[in-house]
């Protein structure tokens, strides 16, 4: 498995877990969707929600696994010594 897919399945193992990430978060989801509405005609209104959601979801899994990355540095490095 290569290092890249081994992220991607950790990532959704996280994902797994959380049945929420913290309640300001979907305090600000169930805001972004009021403005939606009031914003958009409302047989679109579902397909921009869905390009939300999948940036959101980008955005989460590059910051996973950046971080990741971070601490297996930081492992390997204290390992070396």
């Amino acid at each position: 498995m290569d290092n890249y897919k081994m992220i991607s399945e950790l990532f959704s193992i996280y994902l797994k877990d959380t049945e929420e990430y913290a309640p300001q978060e979907m305090m600000k989801d169930e805001e972004l969707t009021k403005e939606i509405a009031s914003m958009v005609r409302e047989d679109k209104q579902l397909e921009f929600d869905r390009a939300i959601s999948d940036f959101s979801y980008l955005i989460e899994k590059r910051g996973f696994i950046a971080g990741f990355k971070v601490a297996h540095r930081l492992m390997s490095e204290v390992m070396k010594k």
